[in-house]
């Protein structure tokens, strides 16, 4: 099969090359104690790395990397993030009808990835089919590096009366560092009230209404919080190269928002 003009698809995919390669670990680790009946104490340290290496090589002889004289591309990128939570959750029932379970606890998340690639054109002869120091006359470079953290405090209460009547109330303080400093920090709170009406006697007295075996009505109100941002650190200013008329410069490239807050 030969394409149309100068394209030839089957000798560029004998000649080209591209692959990817991936690893990823999930390590998580556990301490857990009851010092007393129905307090629990839980400390949970968790991680997750990944690890990426991307490659391609475009033949100059022919398709994408005979205007060029042949690219060879080379990306590697670390992503880690890990997480430590604690957590201390006391649950007792009172006179046999009446449950109450409190929690509190804190967390803490940590994000840290960055990247960096190589590339080079007009390439040796095509022996050198990898990032090889002097194998190419054209070279390019570049990276990123993002950092990210969060921080929250956070605290629980439910109680139930008969397994019919049940409350709940929560509250907790999130931080994230990619805000200004006084507009990281955000209160978020939720009350909500239930009760299955199908553990009433009534209810199961009721020859009509037999063919439901469970009914259970619920309201709830909460204040909730979107902290997803268009770019890291958006409160600050960025900068870089810009042209004026003929000449390089440096200048604003984003003028950063120091009122931004949680929405």
């Amino acid at each position: 099969l030969v394409g149309t003009g100068p394209f030839h698809p089957v000798w560029v995919v004998d000649h080209n090359r591209q692959r990817a390669n991936g690893f990823r670990i999930l390590p998580q680790l556990f301490a857990e104690l009851t010092p007393i009946e129905g307090l629990v104490i839980r400390s949970q340290f968790a991680s997750d790395v990944q690890l990426t290496d991307d490659y391609f090589f475009n033949h100059p002889g022919h398709g994408d990397g005979r205007g060029v004289q042949g690219t060879v591309f080379r990306q590697k990128s670390v992503s880690t993030r890990w997480t430590f939570s604690n957590t201390a959750q006391y649950s007792r029932t009172f006179a046999e009808d009446h449950n109450v379970r409190v929690l509190g606890g804190a967390e803490y998340q940590n994000d840290l990835a960055y990247s960096y690639f190589g590339q080079g054109q007009a390439l040796s002869p095509p022996f050198f089919s990898d990032f090889i120091s002097g194998t190419f006359t054209n070279q390019f470079s570049g990276g990123g590096y993002l950092v990210n953290g969060y921080t929250s405090y956070f605290g629980r209460l439910n109680y139930d009366y008969k397994k019919k009547y049940f409350f709940e109330a929560s509250v907790r303080e999130d931080a994230i560092v990619w805000l200004a400093p006084g507009k990281r920090n955000q209160v978020l709170y939720g009350v909500s009230g239930a009760w299955t009406i199908s553990e009433e006697a009534f209810f199961k007295n009721a020859s009509a209404l037999q063919f439901v075996n469970f009914l259970k009505v619920r309201a709830s109100y909460a204040l909730t919080g979107n902290q997803d941002l268009p770019r890291t650190f958006p409160y600050l200013d960025a900068y870089g190269g810009n042209l004026y008329g003929a000449n390089t410069g440096f200048g604003y490239t984003v003028v950063g928002n120091p009122d931004l807050r949680w929405e």
